[in-house]
Order: structure tokens, then C-alpha cells, then sequence
């Protein structure tokens, strides 16, 4: 068992030095308190594993410390320690957060035993969430894959705008990943645990999205024969979140501006006004702002919708995303279909990061998803790929893809860039992201090669 921090709170100065003793002889270091005021005091100086506190004390007793130290540090282990013990004190004790309960007399293993497995189980979830958070940090946030710098800015809006109860607008093509936002948004915020609800307002037809939202009463129309609660009250205490809001018909803007405004609604069918407390976070595939100009949105609602905007960049701005994304599918695919996880060859993934994708982040899913099925070996190439990947004729001619360029035109920098991050990838990827073999192989010094990968936003972590 690894030494501890411990707490130890017991207005008897026999037994807290008993205790005390105890856990430090068991290698643990423990400090005393000898009341819960007093407690306190110390928990705020320090830094502890844990706390084991009596139950009966004068003035603020164990189950009062707990529900303060509760405020302080909702993650901090505490034992209640009692010689009144009983069902019913226990069962509150674990309604108010303690992690154990004891009874007096107790014996050293049994104490010693508890400390062990709640300092073991808080450091386990330590070490989990600091991982996560490293994870997120390099690749991506909240189930949100990249590590491109417009991805980056991204995840810090979506950090600023979490517990904020302000309307947030997610702009970005379709296939980019709005919702993944909208959830980021409900995970990491204080609503965390409300429900979180969302609406395709362009997948419902314009005479029942008024209903869907905002809910009807009895008779409100044919075939209402029964009272129905809307989107926005099944949302109380969470996100409501309403996707391609564009499609929003001016009927129903009018509501939803109420909803946003006072945050009330009415059912269809009904006069009484109700209170909701929901979290609304809209998307759009258009520009609202020129919607507005063509008298498709309206002017109020947009100034309402688009206090945080967040753009969600096409992948075509992100290419620097495209490999890590690839890898994420593939092995998604494989754990889910229980085969190995494939990998992509260097020419492979140069004909993906040279594709225009303008189905963005879904239609590489798809892509992905292909491949994973018509690959036959541990590696998928060129011929895995779909045929407007790989010839001239397809969507969009490339300089990086086709020797001729193409009679409109192109933009020529852009083109030498992408080409030299393919080779650069394919270099990564042949010496698993090492950049001094990488370099060699490319005959350039390796600080020649850090600063082509910083300019280009390339780094070497996805091959290691």
C-alpha cells in the first residue's frame, strides 16, 4: 500500500493520537485535528488523500465536516468513524458523499484495509482523467478528433462557451461535426447531468416542427388526442440543441425567440405560458447572416443565436487532420467488426490528403469504413480507394494527383505545399514518426525538417 496523506479528526485526544499513531506506523502521514473548525483550517493548508473524521463531536459534528469538506473537494475520500453505529446513520452518510463507514472499536487491518482501496481507487481516477486530458490535449477534445490549429481554436471556444447559459450558433458545411460540438458544449458544463436533446429541424416537416418543439395540448390539431410535451421541456435542466435551425420555418422563430428571451414556451393549443430551463445551442449549414438578408431568418433571433459562434472548419482546411482521422476510423472499424487494425500506405494517404472531401469528416468516415471492408492484407493502398480518389476525371483535378495540371488553373503554393507534407507524412510514417531518420531519408537536416513540419502543421505523435 503506497504512504498517504491523511486527516484524522477526533475531539477525544486519546483517540485521535491513537489513530494517528497508527497510520504512522503503517508508513502513512497523518496529521491531527481536534475539532471540525479546526479541521478545516488544515484540509484548506494542505494537500490530502484522504480524511477519516469521528461522527460525534461538539459544535460541528462528523456528518457537518463532511458536507463542508464536500464543497471544498468533492473528490476527497472520507471516513466516518462512529461507536454509534447504525443503518440509518450509515445510509445518510453515503447519501452525503462519505466513501466508507466504521464502527468503533475498529481494528488496524480494517482501518488500514479501507484507506488503501478508496487513496487506490481516488488515484486510479486521478491518473485516468489526466490522461484523458492528455489525450484530448494532443488529439482532440470531448470525442472531437484533430490536432490542427484551426481544431485547436475550436476546442478552446468550446471551453469558454461550456458553462456560459448564452445561445451558442455552430456554423460549419454539413459533415463537419456540429453536433459533436453541441455535446461537447452539454458534457463539459455544469448541465452535464440534465438531459441532452436534439431536434433535425430540416428532417421535420414545416406543420409538425412547431408541435416537436414546443409540444401541443389535447384537440390542438387532427390527431392530437392526447397532451404532449415539447423538445424544449423534455430538455429541462440540460442542452437543447436545434440542427440546421435555418430550416426553422418564421412561424416557429417567433416561439423560439420567446424561449430564448424569457425563457418560456407555450404548447400548441394552449394560452398558459411555462417555464423552462434549457441550454440552447443552434447550427446552421448557411450563412444566417445573409438568411437574414433574403428575409428567410429573422433579424431579432439571429442577434439572439449568435452570442458565442463557433466555426467548424471543412476538412479541406485541416488536412493535417486527415491522417489521424483515418487511423481513428480504421480502428474504430476494426474493434467493432473484431479484425485487426489496418493501416494506409504513404500513397494511399497521399491521394486522401489531396482530395477536396466535400462531404468533409462523414464522407471520410465512409471512405474508412470502405476500405476497412475491401482491404484483404495488413495494409490498404491505392486500390482500396474509391475511383474518384485516384483518376483525373474525378471531382477535382489536383497538381498533387494528376501530372497535368488543369486548364482552369490552380493555385500553385498551396499545391507545393501539400505535396511536400504527402512526402513529409510518408517519411513519418516510414520510420514511425522518428524525424532523424525521417530526415535522412528525405536528405534534409533534422532542423530543416522541424521547421518544414511547424509551417506545415505536421506532427510526428500519430506515427509513433
Amino acid at each position: 500500500m503506497r504512504p498517504a496523506s491523511i486527516l484524522v479528526v477526533d475531539d477525544d485526544a486519546l483517540s485521535l493520537a491513537a489513530l494517528t499513531d497508527m497510520l504512522h506506523r503503517a508508513g502513512h502521514d497523518p496529521v491531527g485535528a481536534a475539532s471540525g473548525a479546526q479541521a478545516l483550517e488544515t484540509f484548506q493548508a494542505g494537500i490530502f488523500d484522504a480524511v477519516i473524521t469521528d461522527l460525534r463531536m461538539p459544535r460541528m459534528d462528523g456528518m457537518q465536516l463532511l458536507r463542508k469538506l464536500r464543497t471544498r473537494d468533492p473528490q476527497i475520500p472520507v471516513i466516518l468513524v462512529t461507536a454509534y453505529g447504525s443503518v440509518q446513520t450509515a445510509v445518510e452518510a453515503m447519501k452525503e458523499g462519505a466513501s466508507d463507514y466504521v464502527t468503533k472499536p475498529f481494528s488496524s487491518q480494517e482501518i488500514l484495509a479501507t484507506i488503501g482501496r478508496l487513496v487506490d481507487l481516488q488515484r486510479l481516477e486521478h491518473e485516468n482523467r489526466a490522461l484523458k486530458e492528455e489525450l484530448e490535449t494532443r488529439y482532440g477534445f470531448a470525442g472531437i478528433i484533430g490536432h490542427s490549429e484551426p481544431m485547436k481554436a475550436v476546442f478552446d471556444q468550446i471551453r469558454t462557451a461550456a458553462d456560459s447559459m448564452a445561445t451558442v450558433l455552430v456554423e460549419g458545411e454539413s459533415g463537419t461535426g456540429k453536433e459533436l460540438v453541441a455535446r461537447a458544449l452539454h458534457f463539459n458544463s455544469r448541465r452535464a447531468k440534465g438531459p441532452f436533446v436534439a431536434v433535425s429541424c430540416a428532417a421535420l416537416a414545416e406543420n409538425l416542427l412547431e408541435s416537436e418543439l414546443f409540444g401541443h395540448e389535447r384537440g390542438a390539431f387532427t390527431g392530437a388526442v392526447a397532451a404532449r410535451p415539447g423538445r424544449a421541456e423534455q430538455a429541462q435542466g440540460g442542452t437543447l440543441f436545434l440542427d440546421d435551425a435555418d430550416d426553422i420555418p418564421l412561424s416557429a422563430q417567433v416561439k423560439l425567440l420567446r424561449l430564448l428571451q424569457e425563457r418560456t414556451i407555450e404548447r400548441l393549443g394552449s394560452n398558459r405560458s411555462r417555464k423552462v430551463d434549457v441550454r440552447v445551442v443552434v447550427s446552421t449549414k448557411v450563412n444566417l447572416r445573409q438568411a437574414v438578408d433574403e428575409g428567410l431568418f429573422r433579424e431579432d433571433l439571429y442577434y439572439r443565436v449568435s452570442v458565442l459562434p463557433i466555426r467548424l472548419p471543412p476538412l479541406k482546411e485541416r488536412r493535417s487532420d486527415i491522417a489521424l482521422l483515418s487511423r481513428h476510423f480504421l480502428q474504430r472499424f476494426a474493434e467493432r467488426d473484431g479484425g485487426p487494425v489496418l493501416k494506409l500506405d504513404p500513397e494511399a494517404m497521399g491521394y486522401l490528403e489531396a482530395y477536396p472531401w466535400p462531404g468533409n469528416v462523414r464522407e471520410l468516415e465512409n471512405v474508412m469504413e470502405r476500405m476497412s471492408l475491401t482491404c484483404t492484407g495488413p495494409t490498404c493502398s491505392c486500390e482500396n480507394l474509391p475511383r474518384e480518389f485516384t483518376t483525373p476525371t474525378g471531382r477535382e483535378n489536383n497538381a498533387s494527383i494528376a501530372l497535368e495540371p488543369p486548364p482552369e488553373g490552380f493555385a500553385m503554393l498551396d499545391e507545393l505545399n501539400r505535396i511536400e507534407a504527402r512526402y513529409i507524412r510518408w517519411a513519418l510514417e516510414r520510420t514511425r514518426g522518428n524525424k532523424s531518420k525521417a530526415a535522412r531519408l528525405l536528405r534534409l537536416s533534422r532542423t530543416t525538417l522541424a521547421d518544414h513540419m511547424s509551417r506545415l502543421d505536421i506532427s510526428s505523435d500519430p506515427y509513433q
